[in-house]
């Protein structure tokens, strides 16, 4: 499968890009510029949604009860 990015995905095709993803049937070169895309242009509501639609049947969540979460951020300008 080739990906194309030319603008703003919705959430059904960003869903359909990340199954293809996860299921390994991309090629290196193809995930690399998809990313760089992504990195480029920025995410929309619509294509989180839809990464997170394909993300969350392969997601382990950790039960923590009453505890609080902390959470790094170590990605973008999160240092700042």
């Amino acid at each position: 499968m080739s990906i194309a990015c030319a603008g703003t995905l919705d959430r059904i095709q960003s869903k359909e890009v990340f199954t293809h993803i996860l299921e390994g049937n991309v090629s290196d070169l193809e995930l690399g510029a998809f990313c760089i895309a992504m990195r480029i242009k920025g995410e929309t509501a619509s294509e989180l949604m839809g990464f997170i639609d394909t993300l969350q049947p392969h997601l382990n969540l950790l039960n923590i009860g009453s505890k609080p979460a902390i959470v790094l951020p170590s990605y973008n300008w999160a240092r700042k």
